[in-house]
């Protein structure tokens, strides 16, 4: 992130402390569907003659950060937020990854996709994480990862579906946006998940563009699904090529962000392009092993006759980690 918005953003930011764990889903897919059913040609030109883009219309390209790419550990902060905002009074975990390149990934839950899901924090201790969190969308009724998911440079599925992605190619590059199948499997990617809603474009809020492409008939939310308060996972990168992934509390339809309130955030964060992954009960930040969110599921059992909240069990992770090989 650039000084010049850390020093912003120094003013929402409290360094991280240790944070206790403490809900209604988010739920983007309906039964037996997903993503747009609008083909990628279709993308483009909804872009092109509304917003203006001719070259890549459907996706940005932007080189990752290359600094300390042959480091061990990775070059992970994360910064705890809990300030007033006009959005009302917002917590979340901000984290930001110098070394993308050999220390970014996404993975599975132990078992793979489908009748497998596990915490986040599961997930991190299995895959020796820094910091992680939930990631894409998945079938509520059986676990099963939606949309397309390219994990350590296997292609585990390519939809064609026009949701919003974000992944690192091997080459070096951050894609963001919507892509044909066989630009996912021609532009060699190392990792990439699709979510729903592309946030920001070029460092502006892109939500209203994003949602003339995403079908959101599809979803289960309904209209509502881009602007009620909720919990909210997002994922992008900033001008220097650092990835940044941005959790804000909250409980769906009670209290944390919309969003268009989402995307603003992170443009003040310094973020150029970022999308939104799974929210609601599903948000969780896991750093260092703890839990450093508030998740909004409640927990199955009371603590001393008081109802708390817990972590979903979920599929897929975003995972900050230290160099494997």
């Amino acid at each position: 992130m650039p000084r010049a918005q850390l020093l912003v953003a120094a003013a929402w930011l409290l360094q991280y402390s240790q944070s206790a764990s403490f809900g209604s889903s988010l739920r983007p897919y309906e039964d037996g569907w997903h993503g747009s059913r609008i083909t990628n040609a279709e993308a483009h030109s909804i872009l092109s003659e509304h917003h203006g883009y001719r070259v890549n219309s459907t996706h940005e390209v932007r080189p990752a950060s290359k600094t300390g790419a042959t480091d061990k550990a990775a070059m992970t902060s994360h910064y705890r937020i809990e300030q007033n905002h006009e959005y009302g009074f917002i917590t979340g975990s901000l984290f930001v990854l110098r070394n993308p390149m050999s220390h970014f990934s996404y993975e599975e839950p132990v078992g793979g996709c489908g009748r497998n899901r596990q915490r986040a924090s599961v997930t991190a201790k299995n895959h020796s994480c820094v910091a992680t969190t939930n990631a894409g969308f998945f079938d509520v009724n059986d676990g099963d990862c939606l949309g397309t998911l390219v994990i350590n440079g296997k292609i585990f599925q390519n939809t064609g579906y026009q949701n919003a992605m974000f992944g690192l190619t091997k080459a070096g590059d951050f894609v963001t946006g919507y892509l044909r199948t066989d630009e996912v499997v021609s532009m060699d990617f190392e990792n990439l998940v699709a979510g729903v809603v592309w946030l920001v474009r070029d460092g502006k809020n892109y939500v209203q563009a994003s949602l003339k492409v995403e079908n959101m008939t599809v979803q289960a939310t309904g209209t509502a699904f881009a602007t009620i308060q909720s919990a909210r996972t997002a994922l992008g990168h900033d001008a220097d090529g650092n990835v940044v992934l941005f959790v804000v509390d909250g409980k769906s339809y009670q209290r944390g962000v919309n969003l268009y309130q989402m995307a603003d955030l992170l443009v003040k964060f310094g973020v150029k392009n970022a999308i939104n992954l799974d929210g609601g009960g599903s948000a969780t930040a896991v750093y260092n092993g703890q839990v450093v969110n508030f998740p909004s599921d409640d927990c199955p059992q009371q603590y001393n006759g008081v109802k708390t909240s817990c972590e979903r069990a979920t599929t897929s992770a975003t995972c900050f980690h230290d160099k494997r090989h």
